[in-house]
């Protein structure tokens, strides 16, 4: 008798084990197939951009090939310095400030940090936490909107 005891209790944490995996298993939520680029379109200068909403990035960005394409003006001159996807860095080109946007039928001012990189054909545009938070957006990553 005390031979079974002390077999059940050693198989009793491995079968425990296994219940609470299955159970654990259970309740986790189903792979969603598919990406969601959280991109809103813009207009400036009478141009339209698709925007990528990037609450990683703390300031808006623009490559210097779209900025001198608008024909924005004169930009201030910046020590940002940036730490690319590809671990380099690299150093802002200058800061265009108050940019007007026209967002949802309103006209929001944006200050664009001008960086010397390869525009992204999709969304060349990144506007970060900075602006996002000034249009009060609000981003579902599960249903696919801002």
């Amino acid at each position: 008798m005390r031979h079974i005891i002390s077999l059940l209790n050693m198989l009793q944490p491995r079968y425990m084990n296994l219940i609470m995996k299955e159970k654990l298993f259970s309740k986790l939520p189903t792979k969603q197939e598919g990406a969601f680029e959280p991109t809103i379109e813009i207009e400036i200068e009478l141009n339209k951009f698709s925007a990528l909403c990037d609450l990683g990035e703390s300031v808006s960005t623009i490559p210097k090939s779209v900025y001198d394409r608008l024909n924005l003006g004169p930009y201030a001159s910046t020590e940002i310095i940036f730490n690319m996807a590809n671990s380099t860095f690299t150093r802002a080109v200058g800061i265009k400030h108050g940019v007007i946007v026209p967002i949802n039928d309103c006209l929001v001012m944006i200050d664009l940090v001008i960086v010397d990189m390869p525009e992204d054909p999709i969304a060349p545009i990144i506007l970060g936490r900075h602006f996002l938070r000034t249009i009060k957006a609000l981003i579902n990553v599960f249903e696919g909107n801002i």
